[in-house]
Parts: structure tokens; C-alpha cells; sequence
């Protein structure tokens, strides 16, 4: 963005700062160690230290306990003093899309220059493969010319675990059997504000307790520990909500076995949505921001939808056309198919070089 231009290089600013605020010691001196447990076993050790007593209010309370942070948790802080969040009409809650802004090139800053040298270097490269067409259309319009451009979309290992576990890859019950039980929806990945969970949050609290009720919603997130609490506060409007942590590759299958949905809120660009790629290697359809490289893998209306990414109306308005028609969830999950195999994706890659090696070998021109 043209901020990044004039803003000081990430490394430079990383290296001044831990310059400016070196830590202290990690253990302490072994001579002051014997002498605070001497004073300790001669004098006694109080619980906090000692200061007079003058009133009834001091009596009350003897020590200061404010700063302790001894028993509490990430998520009970983040409640207790909460970020202060954007509302409508701030530029945080703006809708964004894929248009691209042509950028000017930049010498002023060594960030500039050296985006000028990557794209010289990409220029001369046989090939430059693009995972979407949104980083081939942002590469083109950066300066690299298009016809050493490929688009070739990342493949995933998550069919072959998925086949593996095909059993915990089951589907729901049918709305036909069970009209009234809520969707089930899952959120996988990291909770950062570029994955969108708190975007999230706050498309689900224009919901009214009605539609909420419909919503079983289960998140597994690294970091989620901070925002829980967000989500605990909906909890008795919801029709369920599962919070879990980190987990790993393996795990997914089991995760999204009994899923309706799989949401991708994401409010970055982003390029190769490997989570959109495992919830359809587990058969789960996907409802996903517009942006990046999401548009690429769902088929909007077929196995899944789109909502503008970064707006929270628009995914709240989703929701709640699926709780009035669920079963389009079901045809939904029937047209979903596979993505791309990362064996078939290693396989072309190989196939590429071998191309390009022999056309070399002859003398073609690059």
C-alpha cells in the first residue's frame, strides 16, 4: 500500500527497539539468591510487605493487591479492560473488494527500492506462478509483464487425511428430518484481524436472539483465548457454541465432522485460502469474504456463497437467509468436490521445470 513506501523498514525499527529496551538478567545472581532465603529463614517471610496501620479503612485492606495478575487468564483480562472497537460508519467497518490500485514506484525508502529489485528479478525469471488471479492481476499491475505470468492454484495434502478418516467426515442430519436444530458453523484458523473472527463477532451481534438460537457456532483458533469472551456473552442467545484452541492438521477431519458450514471471514486479501481448500477436502461447503483468492475457489450459489468482505451487514444478512432456508446447505454440501491434491500439484511443478529445461536445451529463446 502506499503506506508501506514511507514507513520505516519493519527490520531497522525491530533492531533499534530491542537496542532501546534490552531485557535484564533471566535468572538471579546465585550470592543474592542465599542471602534473600538467610533473610528469609532468620526474619521470617511475610505474605506482602509490611507498612503501619492508621485507620480502620487501612486495616481493612493492608496491602495493595491492584497490580496482581496472579490467577486471571488472557480472556478474563481482555473482558475486564476490552479494546475499544469500531461501530458503522467508522473505516474499519468500510466493505473492501479485489480492485486493485496501480501504485507509483518508489526509490525513497529501502522498502521502495527493494520492491523495485524483486520485481526486476521476477522479470527475468522463465515463469512466475500466481496462486489466484488476484496476485497475477496485482503482480501485473506492480510491473511484472504478463506473459512470463502462470496462474497455478496451491494444492493441499487434506484429501489424503480426509480419506484416511473418511468415517469422522460425516454429513449432518438432514433438515428434512430435523427442521428445527440449528446450523452448525465452524471457524478454523488464527485469530488475528486479518482471519476476520472479530469481524465475525460483530456480524453476529446485528443478529436478532430469533436467528442467533438457529446458530450452533464452533471456533478453533490459536489465540482465540483473547476474544472468547467476546462470544461467551452470546453464548445464551446462541444455539450452541463450541471454543476450542489450536490443533493440528490431523485434527480437521474430526473438527469438521457434523458441520453444516465453514465461514472464512477473512478481511485481507487473501491469496491461497488453504482453510476454504480444507473444509471442502472434509465435503463441508464454504460461506467466504469475496476477496483475494477466495473467489477463485468457491462457486458462489453452488457449493457455498459470498459475502463483501469487511462487511458485517452483508454477512449478517447471510446468516439469516440460511436460517430461514437451511436446506440449501444440504445442496449446497452435494456439489462440493475435492481441490486440488498436493501430489497433483507436485507433479505439474515437475512437469514445468522439465519443460522449460528441455526448451532451453534446444535453444529457444526465454
Amino acid at each position: 500500500c502506499p503506506t508501506c513506501t514511507t514507513t520505516v523498514e519493519p527490520t531497522v525499527e525491530r533492531e533499534r527497539r530491542l537496542d532501546a529496551f534490552r531485557p535484564g538478567p533471566r535468572t538471579r545472581p546465585v550470592f543474592r539468591s542465599l542471602v534473600s532465603e538467610l533473610g528469609r529463614r532468620v526474619h521470617g517471610s511475610p505474605e506482602a510487605p509490611g507498612r503501619p496501620v492508621t485507620g480502620s479503612e487501612d486495616a481493612a485492606a493492608p496491602f495493595p493487591l491492584d497490580e496482581d495478575q496472579r490467577g486471571t487468564t488472557a480472556s478474563i483480562r481482555a473482558e475486564l479492560d476490552p479494546p475499544r472497537r469500531a461501530g458503522p460508519g467508522h473505516p474499519d467497518w468500510a466493505p473492501i473488494d479485489n480492485r486493485i490500485v496501480p501504485e507509483a514506484p518508489c526509490t525513497e525508502t529501502p522498502y521502495g527500492r527493494r520492491r523495485l529489485a524483486m520485481i526486476e528479478m521476477l522479470n527475468r525469471c522463465d515463469r512466475v506462478l500466481a496462486v489466484s488471479r488476484f496476485v497475477r492481476d496485482k503482480f501485473v499491475s506492480l510491473g511484472v509483464r504478463e506473459e512470463v505470468i502462470d496462474l497455478d492454484p496451491i494444492g493441499t495434502r487434506m484429501n489424503r487425511i480426509a480419506r484416511w478418516h473418511a468415517d469422522v467426515c460425516f454429513a449432518p442430519p438432514s433438515f428434512r428430518e430435523q427442521p428445527d436444530r440449528p446450523i452448525r458453523l465452524l471457524f478454523l484458523g488464527y485469530n488475528n484481524w486479518a482471519k476476520g473472527l472479530p469481524m465475525l463477532a460483530d456480524a453476529l451481534e446485528l443478529l436478532t436472539p430469533e436467528v442467533l438460537r438457529r446458530l450452533h457456532l464452533a471456533i478453533y483458533a490459536y489465540e482465540g483465548g483473547v476474544i472468547e469472551w467476546r462470544f461467551r456473552r452470546m453464548e445464551p442467545r446462541l444455539g450452541g457454541l463450541e471454543f476450542g484452541g489450536g490443533y493440528q492438521p490431523y485434527d480437521i477431519p474430526w473438527i469438521c465432522g457434523g458441520r453444516d458450514l465453514g465461514l472464512v471471514p477473512s478481511v485481507w486479501w487473501d491469496n491461497g485460502p488453504q482453510t476454504v481448500l480444507e473444509f471442502q477436502a472434509c465435503g463441508l461447503p464454504v460461506l467466504g469474504a469475496s476477496i483475494g483468492g477466495i473467489p477463485d475457489v468457491i462457486r458462489d450459489g453452488t457449493d457455498g456463497a459470498l459475502f463483501r468482505a469487511n462487511d458485517r451487514y452483508d454477512l449478517a444478512r447471510h446468516l439469516a437467509g440460511l436460517v430461514r432456508a437451511p436446506s440449501i446447505l444440504e445442496t449446497w454440501r452435494s456439489n462440493v468436490r475435492p481441490p486440488r491434491d498436493i501430489t497433483d500439484h507436485a507433479r505439474d511443478l515437475a512437469d514445468r521445470y522439465h519443460r522449460l529445461a528441455s526448451r532451453d536445451r534446444v535453444g529457444c529463446d526465454p
